[in-house]
């Protein structure tokens, strides 16, 4: 990987398919780099977890991954991953680039590759399309008769049920991401470390070496949000995750994302989640239970 963080993994010529792929991936064998720091690329990317965690960010948003789930990151999205946990997270890996010669896929792969369509990132559920892509990986890892064909028809098949049950249309950023990412990689890589503390818009314009308002117009062309909100985001998703996986009061979640008023922060997760935190932990711990 270069130093920009910008991640080419490109194609294995000699395997005759026009992707990347890699079955049962260990996660802290990776060697591009430390994947929590942000990056992009302009393959679409789809992991299958096997076994462990992994915590993503997206942009804004952060989730966890466990077994069974399916994640995706669009072409030239924003992301990070680390563990989550003491085992360390085994996923099936493809990488599908923007221009594969795929019979009946280039519209769609199109869409997907200017951004005008986004799947979701955080796929949980769906025994179908994990199918889809443990299939696909079963008939790259072994010799079977007419696997070709089978390769194809399984990619369709995963290519298609992501868009028709996982995706939504979107406005085309992917032109800002590719241009001006790396510029604000320093200030995205500060959120991402300091994010429980009070950073202010002008030590992160001054960190890519930008006046303020220069920084603010690109920080919003990349991010989709003004820096306030994209902080703001950030730390409710952590909040998300420490109230979803850690036997933490809402006081302390506040505290360790950097709010100090458990008040104010109940009214930012509330602007940003549509629920207060002790409902939406009662909805959360009713879905659990119902599954």
């Amino acid at each position: 990987m270069s130093d920009t963080k910008h991640e080419i993994l490109g194609v294995p010529k000699e395997s005759g398919i026009p992707f990347h792929y890699q079955s049962a991936k260990i996660m802290s064998s990776d060697t591009t780099g430390t994947l929590s720091e942000p990056r992009w690329h302009e393959e679409l990317e789809i992991k299958l977890f096997l076994s462990g965690h992994a915590e993503i960010i997206v942009g804004a948003d952060l989730f966890i991954a466990g077994p069974g789930d399916i994640t995706v990151i669009n072409p030239c999205q924003l992301h990070g991953t680390k563990p989550a946990g003491d085992e360390d997270a085994i996923y099936h890996l493809l990488m599908i680039p923007c221009d594969p010669a795929v019979p009946g896929l280039d519209r769609h792969l199109k869409n997907l590759m200017s951004g005008r369509v986004i799947i979701d990132n955080h796929i949980t559920g769906d025994t179908g399309t994990a199918d889809s892509i443990s299939s696909l990986i079963s008939e790259l890892e072994n010799d079977y008769d007419a696997g070709d064909a089978f390769v194809y028809g399984y990619l369709s098949l995963l290519i298609g049920r992501l868009i028709r049950y996982h995706s939504k249309e979107s406005g085309a950023r992917n032109e800002n991401i590719v241009k001006y990412s790396d510029v604000l990689r320093p200030a995205l890589t500060e959120i991402g470390t300091r994010y429980y503390t009070n950073i202010t818009l002008g030590e992160l314009a001054e960190s890519c070496g930008l006046s303020v308002a220069h920084f603010s117009r690109l920080f919003r062309l990349v991010t989709g949000h003004t820096m306030t909100d994209y902080l703001m985001r950030i730390r409710i998703s952590k909040a998300m995750t420490l109230l979803k996986t850690s036997d933490v009061s809402v006081s302390d979640a506040a505290a360790e994302v950097g709010y100090t008023d458990p008040a104010y922060f109940s009214r930012v997760f509330r602007a940003v989640t549509g629920l207060p935190p002790r409902e939406w932990i009662r909805q959360m711990t009713a879905e659990k239970e119902s599954k």
